[in-house]
């Protein structure tokens, strides 16, 4: 567990977007390098509206493509739909936040230069293009789906009835790291 102390401590050295400014439907904290030894990160609130909860968030990385960053078994709650919302943001401001990261620009500078997102059309989760991405996943390794489906602990009568919502981030997050697929290309491939 984190210490609570070192929580709080980077909250206040970030910047909180709110959706207002983001067109998000979550705040999203930006910061600079300080003593980071990874790249570019956006810490995402896992509640959606403008409720600031840095203890409910998660990090995406920048590069390559915006992607979860798996620390300390890092979960998530949010859904397909926002999630891809945030990754299409941080490829939209991909330039400005990085600029941030690396202190070139001050933080008035990073929220002007800053191009929200129009959450419309709303991005659809895609049953069919997860399972045809499951098939093509069985054929590149040789594999049938339902052993696809076992190595990636889901069970194969999902391709019989339709996921919850609750559950399809999680279906996605176990396929990608089983086959080792990056986890933000495999959500743009079920989404549209």
């Amino acid at each position: 567990m984190c210490d609570p102390a070192i929580i709080e401590d980077d909250a206040y050295t970030m910047a909180n977007l709110r959706p207002a400014d983001t067109g998000l439907p979550m705040v999203v904290w930006l910061s600079e390098r300080g003593r980071a030894r990874h790249d570019a990160r956006v810490r995402v609130c896992q509640a959606l509206g403008p409720a600031i909860q840095f203890n409910n968030a998660v990090s995406i990385a920048v590069y390559p493509e915006p992607h979860l960053v798996r620390e300390r078994k890092q979960k998530t709650n949010l859904t397909t739909t926002n999630l891809a919302l945030a990754f299409a943001w941080i490829r939209r401001n991909e330039t400005t936040i990085v600029d941030y990261w690396n202190g070139t620009i001050s933080t008035v500078e990073m929220v002007q230069r800053l191009i929200p997102i129009e959450p419309e059309p709303p991005l659809e989760w895609r049953e069919d293009l997860f399972i045809a991405r499951i098939k093509e996943l069985a054929e590149t390794t040789g594999k049938s789906v339902t052993a696809v489906m076992r190595e990636a602990g889901m069970a194969p009568e999902f391709l019989r009835k339709p996921a919850s919502k609750g559950h399809r981030i999680d279906m996605i997050i176990r396929v990608a790291q089983a086959f080792d697929v990056d986890i933000g290309e495999f959500i743009n491939q079920c989404i549209r």
